[in-house]
């Protein structure tokens, strides 16, 4: 038995035909799941899937991602997509996510199970070191590898303290 957990990357240009492919063959059982995963190619078998001799199994699962088509060839495989974006993720020349991204914010940082015990799946940080979402947020992470952060990033400014109340209002004493 072969599982595989995916989560958080980003995949684009492969210069292959297939970008993911799952084999299993003569009682061979794959469990794959991704989270969060850009796979982006313009072709209709970005992922494929193949079995063949006697009862094997593939189980994949992908949740919150931008997949592109899949070929299935073979019996006894189960694809289950949930939450999936279409579209162009909108990358640069150096794989971030541009404005306008179908990407941003779509994704799952974590999830809250039955015991309401917290489980995050995305990283604190993205591929640069940019914040995602914090603990205890369940979606708003964006799908993939990169965090988007819009331009012009929040200048930083020297705190201004200032007391409770108007800090205007001068005291007045009787």
């Amino acid at each position: 038995m072969n599982n595989s957990t995916l989560q958080d990357n980003t995949m684009q240009d492969n210069k292959t035909k297939i970008n993911l492919a799952f084999s299993a063959f003569d009682h061979a059982t794959i469990t794959a799941k991704l989270h969060n995963i850009i796979l982006n190619r313009s072709t209709h078998d970005a992922i494929h899937f193949r079995t063949s001799g006697s009862n094997p199994h593939i189980t994949f699962t992908a949740d919150y991602s931008i997949l592109g088509g899949h070929d299935i060839n073979g019996n006894n495989i189960s694809y289950t997509s949930s939450h999936e974006v279409h579209g162009d993720p909108l990358l640069d020349s150096r794989f971030h996510l541009r404005p306008g991204s179908p990407a941003i914010d779509a994704g799952i940082c974590g999830y809250w199970d039955q015991s309401l015990s917290y489980h995050r799946i995305a990283p604190d940080d993205d591929i640069d070191g940019d914040k995602r979402p914090g603990l205890g947020t369940y979606l708003g992470c964006d799908i993939g590898a990169d965090e988007y952060k819009a331009f012009p990033w929040p200048m930083f400014l020297p705190a201004i303290v200032h007391q409770r109340g108007n800090p205007y209002t001068i005291p007045t004493h009787p």
